[in-house]
């Protein structure tokens, strides 16, 4: 509810919420099995609802959780736009609702969850209401109509395509009129799971001694690897950038901290291999990277530049246990 930096807070607020709803809930978890998304968002909003209420505002979501292996989609609605479901085989979408109030609302609200089954290049579709809520000069709305038509006439585009031209058309139907939203939208694609050829994995303490065996691991793993042998050049760009990436987390993220434990985890797929490393250590968003200046003006950097030149693509996110990952991953050609 709200627009600006007031919203933006609060957005921020109720996301923090939902990652400590599911630290908690996985700590008490005896089997460790995941929670379901609808108690995740019911403790995150036991913990902001009186804060909301207070405020005077609330907070629309869809919490969805996308289970690849059951080829199935789990949404709690929170009175949010839904989310739109292209389906490829009859090339149609239907936009799909859940009955949960939004968060602040009221309190003692118990949240449902819907679970929705999906299929091979089946498209996804986040957004708010910003999108079809836009007007052109008449005063007359985008609307869900011209979404759902925009998305099956553009769905085989690549989700980023795909998102940006959902934003040219709106921007396009508005005309010159200042906007009043914001504009945002997720476009997923279902693709088949890729099939490591090879799997193995590790655990190091956070000691910059723990570096050699770390790398020692990573030569060992490459090296078993055939049609295609890795090459010397591609096993030394990953065992540096990983060797960089465990620095980096020893020194930032555990600052410093001896005792603390790093996963390593290393997937061969037919065209790259995949060092993922995991810790429960402070967590780190990377902004785009430029090249230090050559003239000693910089005291850090270095280190994220040297991963990020290292090898060919890099990711940062929480897995489902709300670890930070970093995840680096070099072609094999």
């Amino acid at each position: 509810m709200g627009k600006g930096i007031p919203a933006a807070l609060l957005g921020a607020a109720t996301k923090s919420q939902l990652f400590k709803a599911l630290s908690y809930l996985l700590a008490e978890s005896r089997d460790g099995r995941l929670p379901e998304p609808k108690d995740i968002v019911l403790v995150a909003h036991t913990e902001i609802v009186r804060h909301l209420i207070d405020l005077e505002s609330f907070a629309t979501l869809c919490y969805v959780r996308l289970d690849l292996d059951k080829r199935a989609m789990i949404l709690v609605d929170c009175g949010h736009t839904g989310v739109v479901h292209w389906h490829a085989a009859t090339g149609r979408c239907e936009v799909l609702h859940g009955d949960s109030l939004p968060l602040g609302i009221r309190e003692g609200e118990v949240f449902d969850q819907i679970t929705v089954p999906f299929e091979l290049h089946d498209v996804l579709l986040l957004y708010s209401d910003g999108i079809t809520e836009a007007r052109n000069a008449g005063g007359e709305l985008f609307g869900v109509e011209r979404l759902i038509a925009h998305v099956e006439a553009n769905a085989v585009l690549e989700p980023v395509l795909l998102a940006d031209s959902i934003r040219r058309a709106v921007s396009a139907f508005a005309g010159p009129a200042l906007l009043s939203d914001d504009l945002t939208s997720v476009a997923i694609r279902i693709g088949e799971q890729p099939v490591a050829e090879a799997r193995a994995e590790s655990e190091i303490l956070s000691d910059l001694r723990e570096l050699r065996k770390l790398r020692r691991f990573i030569r060992q793993f490459c090296g078993l690897l055939h049609d295609p042998v890795a090459g010397q050049h591609v096993i030394d760009a990953l065992e540096l950038a990983v060797n960089e990436a465990c620095s980096n987390i020893t020194r930032h993220a555990y600052h410093g901290r001896s005792d603390q434990r790093i996963h390593v985890e290393t997937e061969a797929f037919p065209n790259a291999i995949t060092v993922t490393l995991r810790h429960q250590g402070a967590g780190f968003d990377s902004p785009e990277m430029e090249p230090p200046v050559p003239d000693t003006t910089r005291e850090s950097g270095f280190g994220t530049y040297i991963i990020f030149r290292s090898v060919d693509q890099v990711r940062y996110y929480h897995d489902e246990r709300g670890r930070n990952c970093i995840s680096l991953t070099k072609f094999r050609k």
